[in-house]
């Protein structure tokens, strides 16, 4: 079982490495150092009773998952929400709102309907 001070000492000591590797892999500083915070926090939390030479591997498990849980939360975010420039013209020229959304309308038929009654509500508003 690891005591306070060999997991004080193992956090700090993993703290740079770790921040590094979720910045490769984020490109983020921000959402890199919400993820080894996070990372940090499970690992003294849930496994702080570990033994001190189970901890580097416990560590760099949860980091990994965490690094991934923020990958599939983007996905989702981005998935569920309409990007503001979806709904701005383009380069070569204006479009109107309708178009924009029209051309938003390539769906699978799984969210078909919950998409449907989101773009009718939509150009309900864009139309008053």
């Amino acid at each position: 079982m690891a005591s306070r001070q060999e997991l004080s000492d193992f956090l700090a000591g993993v703290e740079r490495r770790a921040f590094k590797h979720a910045m490769f892999a984020l490109r983020d500083s921000d959402a890199a150092l919400d993820v080894v915070q996070d990372a940090m926090l499970r690992l003294a939390s849930r496994y702080g009773t570990r033994p001190a030479d189970e901890l580097p591997m416990l560590f760099h498990r949860i980091l990994q998952n965490a690094i991934t849980d923020h990958f599939r939360r983007q996905r989702v975010r981005r998935l569920w929400t309409t990007p503001l420039s979806a709904l701005q013209g383009d380069e070569h020229g204006e479009r109107s709102e309708l178009e924009a959304l029209e051309s938003l309308d390539t769906g699978t038929e799984a969210d078909e309907t919950a998409a449907f009654v989101e773009r009718t509500q939509l150009r309900a508003i864009l139309d008053e």
